[in-house]
């Protein structure tokens, strides 16, 4: 818990000091499109002869991440009701999956 509290403070550090306070839409956006780099570094364009290595991947994981922690900020939910509520849904998988979901 106390390594997403601090990413949160580093993230809303860095916003505070840029004054960057993006709208919710353009952050869905900006995730949507990093998840699209994170598609093809996993081989989504099975026709590409680029070679994606771990790093890459990775790095692209990480943006993803910059932009959720950016969506936490402006929604107001911190690391605690993350987990609280990671926790409700991930019993709700597993409830799922033992249905047949």
């Amino acid at each position: 818990m106390e390594i997403l509290e601090e990413m949160l403070k580093m993230q809303k550090k860095f916003q505070d000091k840029y004054g960057y306070y993006p709208p919710l839409h353009r952050v869905a956006s900006a995730i949507a499109s990093e998840a699209m780099e994170l598609w093809q570094a996993g081989k989504g364009k099975w026709w590409s002869k680029k070679d994606y290595n771990r790093h890459d991947k990775v790095e692209e994981v990480v943006d993803i991440l910059h932009f959720f922690l950016i969506a936490c900020l402006e929604l107001g939910i911190s690391a605690q009701e993350l987990f609280d509520e990671y926790s409700k849904k991930l019993a709700e998988n597993y409830r799922r999956q033992k249905r047949g979901y």
